[in-house]
């Protein structure tokens, strides 16, 4: 399939040291960047150059695929696909395991592929096919990704059972609730505040509590509660066990640890 994608033209080396003076092109020469262009002109290569970046990662999921089936990353003395593509391309690994998912996906989804290769399909569109399309609907699903837009194809495939066919215009029966990612990263002494905020909000609902209830019932308490600090429908609790505790790492020292589930961690 990829046999059918034509290669991008290959760019002018640029000058090893942006100190010394070339003779040869310019570096906007050597990429093709003029400005003071028509706005078709514009038009025309901004679309050229959003191909080619398409065509890029399409041929990385593909190779990316053929390093991990073939373990070509041990040839290079890395551990995993992950390590390789980090340490050769830097690609980081969310982003290397996403490629790899694709490309793993569209080896079964030969008709969404061609549209992608024919050029009738965009990155965006193929990343949001290649999540909720199996073959046994992937017709119903290449139909639906050459009327809508990227946006609006997300939104369908939000509203869509994972493996199942598209919902057809206008179907609003059964529709799910629409669910939406949040993803972040704390250091220790949030981390710590975090989980006795979650252990202390499990005893006063008196049932357990995952991370994603606790923050959204933590906004809610925030936006509704009153001015001297109580919320309706909950009961208050000795709030001793659920406070945050920092000890010295050496004592009369500066450096401080914060106790957690994991033990004493160090405060960056």
């Amino acid at each position: 399939m990829l046999s059918s994608l034509v290669a991008p033209a290959a760019v002018p080396s640029l000058p090893v040291h942006p100190l010394v003076p070339s003779r040869g092109p310019s570096r906007d020469d050597a990429l093709g960047m003029r400005r003071g262009l028509s706005e078709e002109e514009v038009a025309r290569r901004l679309a050229g150059a959003n191909r080619t970046s398409d065509i890029g990662q399409r041929v990385l999921a593909f190779y990316l695929v053929e390093v991990d089936d073939r373990r070509l990353y041990q040839a290079t003395g890395h551990g995993s696909t992950a390590h390789y593509a980090e340490a050769r391309l830097d690609i980081d690994r969310r982003r290397t395991g996403e490629l790899v998912a694709v490309g793993r996906k569209l080896a079964d989804l030969a008709a969404i592929d061609a549209a992608f290769c024919d050029g009738r399909l965009g990155w965006a569109k193929l990343l949001t096919l290649a999540r909720v399309t199996v073959p046994e609907h992937e017709a119903a699903w290449l139909a639906r990704a050459l009327e809508l837009d990227a946006r609006k194809l997300a939104l369908l495939a939000k509203q869509s059972k994972e493996g199942g066919p598209p919902r057809s215009p206008g179907d609003e029966r059964g529709l799910s609730n629409l669910t939406f990612p949040y993803e972040f990263r704390v250091g220790s002494l949030a981390h710590a505040t975090l989980t006795k905020a979650q252990q202390r909000l499990r005893v006063e609902l008196g049932r357990e509590v995952d991370l994603a209830e606790m923050v959204l019932t933590l906004a809610h308490d925030y936006l509704s509660s009153k001015a001297d600090g109580t919320v309706p429908g909950r009961r208050r609790v000795d709030v001793s066990p659920y406070r945050v505790t920092l000890v010295e790492r050496v004592p009369g020292g500066a450096s401080l640890l914060v106790e957690s589930e994991d033990g004493p961690l160090p405060i960056d």
